[in-house]
C-alpha cells in the first residue's frame, strides 16, 4: 500500500481507503453505472454481462 492508503482489520471486517485523483462527479458516475461494476468489484464475482439501466438512482 502507498502512504495514502491504509487497511484496518477488525474481527471479520476489513476496511481500506485511498485518495482518488478524480472529481466526485466522475467517481459517482462510475459507481452508479451497474454495467461498469466489474471494473472495480475486487471480489471477481461480478461479471461484465449486465442488463438494466446505465445509471442507478432517480436523479
Amino acid at each position: 500500500m502507498t502512504p495514502t492508503e491504509h487497511a484496518v482489520v477488525s474481527g471479520r471486517t476489513v476496511t481500506a481507503s485511498t485518495v482518488v485523483a478524480a472529481p466526485p462527479a466522475t467517481v459517482f458516475a462510475l459507481l452508479a453505472d451497474p454495467h461498469r461494476h466489474h471494473e472495480f468489484d475486487g471480489s471477481g464475482s461480478v461479471r461484465a454481462a449486465v442488463t438494466g439501466p446505465h445509471r442507478l438512482g432517480g436523479c
